[in-house]
């Protein structure tokens, strides 16, 4: 069950840790159940380029002086935000494309 909810996007599979130690502690609950409680159910795109959006506009001057190098570093704040709630792989293409993006609009 916890692979089909997984692979139908329920949660990020950074997750399963987290939910496997629930199910556990507490065998008679369902699954669906635990990641609502630990509040891991996926996120929408637009939510997570809100989030992403967020961290660049805090991190912007960072952002003009590494350049596409910024990417690494800011994947930490980012995945802090939504750890298993998002794949790190999806999360990674979003971030890099829109600093991408700022870099070509800053030049």
């Amino acid at each position: 069950e916890l692979f089909k909810l997984l692979d139908a996007g329920k949660f990020a599979k950074e997750a399963i840790g987290l939910i496997l130690k629930e199910a556990a502690s507490d065998p008679s609950s369902d699954l669906t159940s635990i990641i609502e409680r630990l509040g891991l159910g996926a996120l929408g795109e637009d939510e997570i380029e809100e989030i992403i959006d967020e961290i660049i506009r805090s991190r912007m001057d960072f952002i003009l002086k590494r350049g596409e190098r910024a990417v690494g570093p800011l994947m930490g704040p980012v995945m802090e935000r939504l750890r298993g709630r998002v794949d790190g792989r999806r999360v990674n293409e979003i971030l890099k494309a829109k600093i991408e993006k700022v870099l070509e609009d800053s030049s």
